[in-house]
């Protein structure tokens, strides 16, 4: 059993942009060698409904990330679920910026 916090991260697949920088993000952290981290498009789904085997990754971990930019309906779902469990939860909600501050 490895000895590293293990961590599940939700994202969308659309825009596609996103997506890819979650994955960057998620090799980045798991070549730090602190933290098991995998994002759903590497969970093993084995002939099952790939929300069943996404729900196992989440019960198994100790830490959930999510990416809620564009409350994608999957990642709320899999937030709450987190959320039901009392995992430790971190959701990344960009702020809008406005450069017009009247």
């Amino acid at each position: 059993m490895s000895s590293k916090v293990q961590c599940f991260v939700a994202y969308p697949s659309d825009p596609p942009s996103r997506a890819e920088s979650v994955e960057l993000a998620i090799g980045e952290i798991k070549d730090g060698g602190v933290v098991d981290i995998v994002g759903w498009k590497s969970t093993s789904v084995g002939g099952r409904i790939i929300i069943s085997a996404i729900c196992d990754q989440i019960r198994d971990c100790q830490l959930f990330a999510a990416d809620v930019t564009g409350l994608n309906p999957n990642v709320l779902f899999e937030l709450g679920y987190a959320i039901s469990l009392e995992h430790f939860s971190f959701s990344y909600i960009p702020r809008k910026h406005s450069l017009n501050h009247a």
